[in-house]
Order: structure tokens, then C-alpha cells, then sequence
């Protein structure tokens, strides 16, 4: 219902009125049991009361989508997540009514995946294995045969008893999930025919929603599956069914066994800072800043000053990440700015903006003794000591694993086919692979030529490659060079992985070089464009083929608006979308290991910053998105200010 990009509009709030039918007909017409059941994992908590609605219209349906703010009670992290589909319209050219049309009407409602891992048998559960859900439901969009799966009636579950049995009947809402994870649902469901009368072939679960589908794309739905719903099985005593005659022959390697130890370890939890500790850490930052005489500019805006000095002198083991203004009990930097000029700290000035402009901080030498808390302070090493020496320092380079791209190529002509053919079965060869298959095809058909051992002379499936004429002579280094070059012959295509030693692929396949450039050879790496020009009559930083390194451009924005003090804007390129499947990695100690995957219908967008930033751009895209932009691969800039601050740029 969402492999498609939906249309969505605006969320609007429900009444309490529409929340209580809304439950009662949850109750009543998807759920097995009488009442909604409670909650599997202590880790979150609900707000009742945030229930928002969300209409939208694909292809195939219409309806609305509820979503609800959860809470996590371990950093107090509030997401918004889609709970409820209402299915209000249906067209008759769903898939689903080519098989049963009896359906129809027996689709109003039914539970995301997000929903299902909050609450503790919530719906029954349709089990098959790994590459079935992930490959074929997940990946193709398939819908899931009786062949490849077990029914909750056919092995020990919640639902297998008789009373429950009887209500597994055409149009029950289920999940799918693999035998080794019960209770981690990636997909949603309906029964297609009744559970106790299916045959031995045919579909027997037609697929609603997936876990990577996009609802979640566009709900930038970032919540993870609890821990305890993401346990595997280990009960030894619990009866499953035998998935060797359900044509399930998969079984966990040792080394998969390893990693699910590992992904076990939990780390040590770190309390968060109250609001007066907050506050602690902004007051002692200034205090520094007054006893050590700090060179300021002024007048000086509220957020330089904050971003600039406030945050860099404080304590150089400070919890950076949690010492924000909204965690403080001022809330707002104008509230914090007045209570310091109150105590004669600061002397500012509200413009008529409402931005607030930092004019002056004490530095009376007899204020600063009548004043106890600073004639008592005691000074510390400060963040900005301790960057500088980590960078000044005669200390090695900072280690960090870049993300790596590399060029791959697909045959896609009977002579490419025919040149790779002792090549291990692979779909994508990489440039190595290529030279050593075409040396060991010139010396298998013994083409090199006997008055010169540097040449070759090129038989029938060379000449095709190399498009030259057959018995020609050929310099013997030239020729992996040519055949990489030949486009009739290959399919040009790029994967970016997570790190060095080209681990952890982002794309679950590489992508056609064509699709993410138009511009450039397609047989060079696509780099980002970081880019000094004049637009509208202003100068500005643009920054270009982000969206080749799957970079969260939002993300970045942020970071750049916080870091440059500079309005930062999305320019959409009149280009197609570049639709991908993206791997999802674990967040844990193994950073490598794919857990599911994401659909996107990326749009090509530039970021503009206002001024010129280029070398503070590029600090952060080393830093934050650990790309090498030392590297004229990864990283080109070029610089089209002509008679006005050509080579500017922050530092």
C-alpha cells in the first residue's frame, strides 16, 4: 500500500470523541482479543493524548494515517510514530482483489509495525525466514506464499488455542516476521484464506506495510525496535515448526551467533543534566571569560556569542551535547541575556528584530572583587585548549574511517559475459577483478604475440570489446584499460560503503553511475561540489551530489546553520529522483551489520549556505559525514566570485 510515494497533507489533532471510536473499533473489528493489550516493554511510554491524523492518497487507496508521540524514558526523547492505518477507499485494480475480491471490505483497519512491537501480542504472527522477509517481501515487494511460511495455528503461540484458532479466517489482520525472531514484526498483513482450510500452494498473506516502505520515509520515522522484541530464540523447550519441510533451510552461522552476543552487551547508561546544572556550566563559561580577560569583538550578536565563546570555554569535559539553552531553565537566550546584565555581568541590547546584541562584559577590575562568585572562581583547561592541542599537537592525524566509494561493473554483452566467465560468481565486478579475467583470457587462448610479448593479437571476442578489427595488434597494457571503458559492454555502477576496506554497502544494489550524475564520466567516482559563487546578487556556498553519499541533508543543514551563524536553503534540481534501497545498520558495537532496508525516491537537492564557508563546509563534512576531502575523488571546490573576496572563506 506505501511501496508507491503516497501524497500526504497536513497533520491535524484528533478529538477525544473520534480517539474513543477509534479504539473501540480497533477492539472490535482487527483485534483477536476483547481488549488492547498492554504494553511489551517498559523502555517508552505513550502520550494519549498527541494522537494526530494524517490523510493520504497512492495509487491503490485512501485513508488516513495515525501517528503518536512516544517517549523514551532512558534520555527523554520524544518521536513521532505512525501507529494506525484507516483504510477509507480501496480501487479495484489492488492486486490484493485479483485473487479474493471478497476482501474489499474487510480492509478498514490494521496496526503499523511500530505498533506492533509496543504491545505484547497484539496481532498473530506469520513466520517464514530471513530471505523470504527480507529479500522477497521487503526488497521485491512480493506478497508471501503458504509454501514459505508457518500459520500461528501450526506451531506453540498465544494464538493456537481454540478459541483463537476459529478467528484466524479470511481478512485477520497478521505479522510477518522470521522464525529466528518471533516477536520482531517487519511487516503487516492480511490473511488471504481461512487457516485451518488452506491448501499447499498459492498466496496466503497479502502484504499492507512494511518496516521500510514509505511510510516510514516520509514519517522520518527514526524509532527502533525495543530490545526484548528484538531478542532472538533461544527456548529450547518451545515448540517450533519444522522449517526444513516449510522450505526454510537457513540456519544461524557462528559468526551471526557472535554478533547477537555482542549486540547484547548494553552500554552504561549516562544521567541526563538537570536544568541548574545546565545553568551551572553557562554561568561558570562566562565567568572564565570575565577573570581571563577573553578578547571579544563587540558588538557581538546573542548567537555568536553563545556559539562562539559561551559553548567553546566551557569545562573540557563538559557534556557538550546536553548543555543547550532549552535545557536550561532560562529556555530562551534573551531570558538568559537579561538575568546577566541584571547581575552586571553583560551589558546587551534588544534590537528591533528581537535579536538581542551582546555590547560589552565586565571587566572593572574593582566590580570583579565585589563580586564573590568571581573573585572565588578557579580557572580549568577549557574545550578550546584542548582542541587546539589535539590539532597543534605533535600527536598523530585523528583516525577516522572514511566512507569509501568504488566503481563496479555488470556485463551485459555475450563478450563481457564471456571474458568474466571463471570469475567467481559475482553480478558486480570491480576493476581488479576485470584486469586479472582479461590477462587470464589472453593467456588461456594464447593471443600473445610471439615477436613481441608486450602486444597481443586480438581474437573475435576481443575485437568486439576492444572495437577494433579482429587479428589486429594491441599493446597488451592497453587492453583491461579499453574493455573498462566500454560502455556496450558494461553496466557502470557505484556503491558507497560505510567504511574503509569497502565494508558495510549503503546500497543493498549498486547503482547505474548515470543515474547519479549527469554530468562527468561514468566511469569516475560522482564527488561533492562545494562550490563559492554569486547568486542574486549575494555570495554564497553551494554544495552539490550529496545525495550521492546517502547524506541526511536536513541533518547537515542544521549543523551548518549552527556552525556558519548563516540562512541555509534547499535548492531542488529539475533532475529525476534517484530511487534506491538503502541497507539500515545496527546501532551497535558491530557498525556493519545490515538489520533491514529502506525504500527512497531521493530528490536531487543542492544546499545553499549564505557566505562564503567553503573551508568550514568541508571541516564538517570530514568530521560529521566522515568524507575524505582530501581526496579530489570525493571532494572538488571551485571558487566563481570574480572581483569580490575571491579567496575568502571561514575558518
Amino acid at each position: 500500500m506505501f511501496k508507491k510515494q503516497p501524497s500526504f497533507k497536513t497533520s491535524n489533532n484528533i478529538k477525544s470523541s473520534d480517539l474513543k471510536k477509534l479504539n473501540k473499533e480497533i477492539v472490535s473489528t482487527v483485534l483477536l482479543q476483547e481488549e488492547l493489550p498492554s504494553l511489551a516493554s517498559d523502555e517508552f511510554t505513550l502520550d494519549s493524548k498527541s494522537v494526530q491524523k494524517t490523510q493520504f492518497e497512492s495509487t491503490v487507496s485512501k485513508g488516513l494515517v495515525y501517528s503518536i508521540n512516544l517517549t523514551s524514558k532512558e534520555n527523554n526523547n520524544t518521536l513521532r510514530v505512525p501507529s494506525w492505518v484507516e483504510v477509507t477507499q480501496l480501487s479495484s485494480d489492488y492486486k490484493l482483489f485479483q485473487f479474493n475480491k471478497s476482501l474489499k471490505n474487510k480492509i478498514k483497519l490494521f496496526p503499523t509495525v511500530y505498533t506492533t512491537w509496543l504491545y505484547e501480542n497484539l496481532i498473530p504472527v506469520v513466520i517464514t525466514n530471513s530471505y523470504v522477509l527480507d529479500e522477497v517481501i521487503m526488497i521485491n515487494g512480493s506478497d508471501l506464499s503458504i509454501r514459505g511460511c508457518a500459520l500461528p495455528n501450526q506451531y506453540e503461540n498465544f494464538y493456537n488455542t481454540p478459541e483463537y484458532v476459529q478467528k484466524l479466517t479470511k481478512g485477520t489482520i497478521v505479522g510477518i516476521a522470521d522464525f529466528k525472531q518471533p516477536k520482531f514484526i517487519k511487516a503487516v498483513g492480511v490473511l488471504m484464506e481461512d487457516a485451518d482450510k488452506t491448501g499447499e500452494t498459492g498466496m496466503i498473506v497479502s502484504v499492507l506495510h512494511t518496516w521500510n516502505d514509505f511510510l516510514k520515509t516520509n514519517f522520518k520515522v527514526t524509532f527502533e525496535p525495543p530490545s526484548n522484541v528484538k531478542a532472538f530464540e533461544e527456548n529450547e523447550e518451545t515448540e517450533t515448526p519444522d522449517m526444513e519441510k516449510l522450505d526454510i533451510n537457513e540456519v544461524t552461522s557462528d559468526e551471526e551467533q557472535q554478533q547477537e552476543k555482542e549486540g547484547e552487551e548494553t552500554e552504561p547508561e549516562t544521567s541526563a543534566l538537570t536544568p541548574k546544572e545546565v545553568d551551572g556550566y553557562l554561568y561558570m563559561s562566562l565567568y572564565y571569560m570575565i577573570t581571563q580577560k577573553i578578547k571579544i569583538e563587540f558588538p557581538c550578536t546573542g548567537s555568536n556569542f553563545i556559539s562562539q565563546f559561551i559553548l567553546k570555554y566551557l569545562p573540557y569535559d563538559s557534556p557538550v551535547d546536553q548543555i543547550k539553552l532549552k535545557n536550561s531553565s532560562f529556555k530562551k537566550s534573551a531570558k538568559l541575556f537579561k538575568a546577566w546584565e541584571k547581575e552586571s555581568l553583560i551589558k546587551c541590547k534588544t534590537l528591533k528584530s528581537g535579536d538581542v546584541q551582546i555590547l560589552a562584559i565586565l571587566t572593572d577590575p574593582s566590580k570583579v572583587k565585589d563580586n564573590e562568585n568571581l573573585r572565588c572562581f578557579i580557572t580549568y583547561k577549557t574545550l578550546a585548549e584542548s582542541n587546539s592541542k589535539k590539532n597543534n599537537g605533535n600527536s598523530s592525524e585523528e583516525n577516522i574511517d572514511f566512507i569509501n566509494a568504488e566503481i563496479l561493473y555488470k556485463p551485459k554483452s555475450g563478450e563481457a559475459s564471456r571474458l568474466v566467465m571463471h570469475v567467481e560468481e559475482k553480478d558486480y565486478l570491480n576493476k581488479t577483478q576485470i584486469k586479472e579475467a582479461s590477462e587470464k583470457y589472453i593467456t588461456e587462448n594464447n593471443l600473445v604475440n610471439t615477436k613481441n610479448k608486450r602486444q597481443i593479437i586480438v581474437d573475435q571476442c576481443l575485437a568486439k570489446l576492444l572495437k577494433c578489427e579482429e587479428n589486429s595488434i594491441i599493446d597488451r597494457k592497453d587492453v583491461s584499460t579499453k574493455i573498462l571503458a566500454n560502455s556496450s559492454a558494461f553496466n557502470f555502477c557505484l556503491q558507497i560503503y560505510k567504511g574503509s576496506n569497502y565494508k558495510g554497502p549503503i546500497y543493498q544494489q549498486p547503482i547505474k553511475t548515470s543515474l547519479m550524475s549527469s554530468t562527468g564520466s561514468q566511469t569516475d567516482i560522482p564527488p561533492i561540489f562545494v562550490k563559492q559563487e554569486s547568486f542574486r546578487n549575494k555570495i554564497i556556498t553551494r554544495i552539490s551530489n550529496l545525495w550521492v553519499y546517502n547524506i541526511d541533508l536536513e541533518q547537515l543543514a542544521d549543523v551548518l546553520k549552527l556552525k556558519c551563524n548563516a540562512s541555509v536553503t534547499f535548492d531542488e534540481l529539475k533532475l529525476p529522483t534517484l530511487p534506491c534501497v538503502v541497507n539500515n545498520f545496527e546501532d551497535s558495537q558491530d557498525p556493519f551489520k545490515i538489520t533491514s532496508f529502506t525504500k527512497l525516491q531521493v530528490q536531487k537537492t543542492d544546499i545553499l549556505v549564505q557566505g562564503p564557508h567553503e573551508k568550514l563546509i568541508l571541516s564538517i563534512l570530514k568530521k560529521n559525514n566522515k568524507i575524505n576531502i582530501n581526496s579530489p575523488s570525493y571532494v572538488k571546490t571551485k571558487n566563481d566570485i570574480k572581483g569580490r573576496r575571491k579567496n575568502a572563506s571561514s575558518t
